[in-house]
């Protein structure tokens, strides 16, 4: 029997769009506790080319069981 994966989004797709346009980074996190695990896309919102050091943006996303 497969599992139930839930993704809970709490962005728009256009940010979603951008961050993985302008991806820099990603980091992804486990909690133990419940199994789930949390994504973060770090990009810069603009263009990859005018990135300055603490410039970027981040959006974080957890995917977890039911």
């Amino acid at each position: 029997m497969a599992d139930i994966v839930t993704i809970e989004l709490g962005f728009r797709q256009q940010v979603v769009a951008e961050a993985l346009k302008y991806l820099l980074k990603v980091s992804v996190r486990s909690k133990s506790r419940d199994g789930s695990l949390a994504v973060s896309l770090f990009y810069h919102p603009n263009s990859p080319d005018t990135v300055k050091q603490g410039n970027e943006k981040m959006t974080t996303f957890l995917i977890g069981r039911q």
